[in-house]
């Protein structure tokens, strides 16, 4: 699957060129055409590949002549929350510093950047959409393709209303000459085509082991369903028009569950390393490949790991001279956990070492010096989004480390919930604590011995006694304790703000970061879509990119100039 993304140049014309054309139903004979091109098995196939790498994109890229900015998916899910900072120089990037205190422009270069690649990435996904029903292909791959172009309409979707609220729905390839006929479709209707898409792919998509190893990472219809139950706990904590019901998510759950394509990866500790891409629990992730690019579009891989990675490792002493050698610092240190998200980990958690490391820890066989002044003043890293120095010798900006989106674990903890919400609190439980028995035979972190790369299990005197022990609360302490397993379980993975927006804790947690500036709290209420009515928390939002305000005549969203 990660060699699909280095093969779509020819797609990328024919998208461009379908953007400004009139299209017609005649197939015309003798050239290429974008009603002919899908009449192609292996033409099908790329475009549907074009479509995957729109949803990669996440730096700089370049769209008509305009290089965009930055929009990783971890400057909103993870920097707006309370587990983690800007992180880096302290004067680097301040628009990250400006979005995380709810200062932003309504000129924020991520809204513009996501915005753009988000609809281009539509345009395909509605070409496919389009095109594919009458293609003279195989019907089986028809089918199959169709169910994954509505899989990743969805997933597109999905992302931009819960970042913008209400968004311009196209359903079919638009031409930049029709978008002033466009307005924005209310929050409730884009859920609807995300709900339709999602079980559209439910009933088209194979099985994930109905996938060749060869198309591992592609879409399934576990996916869509995880997915589609994601959607509906998001709306039923926010925006609940559609009037969604928690047994929704419970039955949706439950079919993943007893399907029987996953399960929980034995050791925590690989999730997040090259070595457990796409392992047993992997529902949904990115791929990324390593083909010697950096910047710009023609790399396959990913720079948020460089993005991520430490920023000061060459700054200590004993270690200047390999670190030299090594090309070292391996990243420029943004998006750093909170000191108060490590420290709420219990005592002898083995996730903690594996998702956030300080000074003096090793990782990878190398020994960390973390100065707190480059890591955001908090003193740690990412370490779900360290690169492993054996698939890379060479730190170069782009990557092939997959990113994960959604995980088994996910399921079982969204079942949790549904389950608590239905007075069923001995199934939340028992999900719960099928989550903590997985933590508690995870091994040390990859390299924890300095030279050495491998995963070490932890000595009986290593561990506290009785560590990680089952939750055991009913009642409200119940919910709090599921929602604290969603933390420490998904800690940087770019869920935690969704969690708090969608349970109504966002403002209280801006108030505890920002204890002695209440002004953050206030601006984020300003710039938010109020409760009342079907809006069960508030939802805020980012400012509509003011090139489509004022070309398209878009309504701004509240607190935005």
């Amino acid at each position: 699957m990660k060699k699909i993304l280095t093969v779509i140049p020819v797609l990328i014309i024919l998208a461009i060129a379908g953007c400004s054309e009139d299209f017609i139903d005649l197939k015309q004979q003798g050239r290429l055409t974008d009603q002919n091109f899908f009449d192609d098995n292996s033409n099908a196939i790329m475009f549907i590949n074009a479509c995957y790498d729109a949803i990669s994109w996440d730096e700089g890229i370049y769209l008509g002549v305009e290089q965009t900015n930055h929009f990783y998916e971890w400057l909103f899910g993870d920097v707006l929350s309370d587990d983690s900072k800007k992180g880096s120089q302290p004067d680097d990037y301040q628009e990250i510093r400006e979005l995380e205190e709810w200062r932003a422009k309504s000129s924020l270069g991520f809204s513009k950047s996501m915005w753009m690649a988000s609809y281009k990435g539509l345009f395909r996904m509605n070409m496919a959409l389009l095109r594919l029903p009458d293609a003279e292909i195989d019907e089986d791959l028809k089918n199959r393709l169709l169910g994954e172009a509505h899989f990743l309409r969805a997933y597109n979707y999905f992302y931009l209303v819960r970042v913008f609220g209400g968004v311009p729905l196209f359903t079919e390839p638009v031409k930049p000459s029709e978008y002033k006929n466009t307005e924005r479709a209310s929050i409730a209707e884009v859920y609807q085509l995300i709900e339709e898409d999602l079980q559209a792919a439910i009933d088209l998509l194979p099985e994930r082991s109905g996938y060749s190893a060869d198309d591992l990472g592609r879409a399934t219809k576990g996916a869509a369903k995880a997915y589609l139950a994601r959607a509906i706990m998001y709306q039923i904590g926010t925006d609940n028009t559609n009037g969604h019901e928690w047994q929704e998510v419970f039955d949706i759950a439950d079919d993943i569950i007893n399907s029987g394509e996953y399960e929980l990866f034995p050791n925590y500790a690989v999730i997040h390393e090259m070595d457990g891409e796409n392992c047993s629990e992997s529902i949904f992730e990115i791929q990324f490949a390593d083909n010697d690019a950096s910047w710009g579009t023609n790399k396959a891989g990913t720079t948020s790991t460089v993005f991520q990675g430490n920023r000061t490792m060459a700054y200590h002493p004993a270690y200047q001279e390999e670190a030299n050698e090594k090309g070292e610092p391996d990243g420029w240190g943004f998006n750093t956990p909170t000191a108060e998200f490590v420290n709420s980990f219990e005592d002898g958690d083995p996730r903690r070492i594996c998702t956030a490391y300080g000074d003096g820890e090793v990782h990878h066989g190398i020994y960390q010096y973390v100065d707190p002044i480059y890591a955001g003043g908090q003193g740690y890293y990412n370490r779900k989004a360290r690169m492993d120095p054996d698939f890379a010798p060479i730190i170069d900006k782009s990557s092939p480390t997959n990113i994960r989106k959604m995980r088994y674990a996910d399921v079982l903890l969204m079942q949790a919930e549904a389950a608590y919400y239905l007075g069923d609190e001995n199934t939340a439980r028992a999900r719960v604590n099928q989550v903590r028995e997985r933590a508690r035979q995870s091994t040390k972190q990859k390299g924890s011995v300095e030279g050495q790369n491998t995963y070490i299990p932890y000595r009986n005197d290593e561990l506290p006694a009785d560590f990680l022990p089952d939750i055991t609360s009913s009642g409200q302490a119940l919910l709090e304790d599921i929602w604290e397993e969603r933390r420490h379980e998904f800690g940087m993975e770019a869920l935690r703000y969704w969690d708090l927006v969608r349970t109504g804790r966002y403002y209280d947690a801006l108030e505890k970061e920002y204890p002695d500036d209440p002004t953050v709290a206030a601006r984020c209420v300003q710039r938010s879509i109020p409760a009342g009515g079907d809006v069960v928390n508030p939802i805020p939002v980012m400012p509509i990119p003011v090139s489509e305000v004022a070309s398209y005549g878009l309504e701004q969203n509240p607190g935005y100039n």
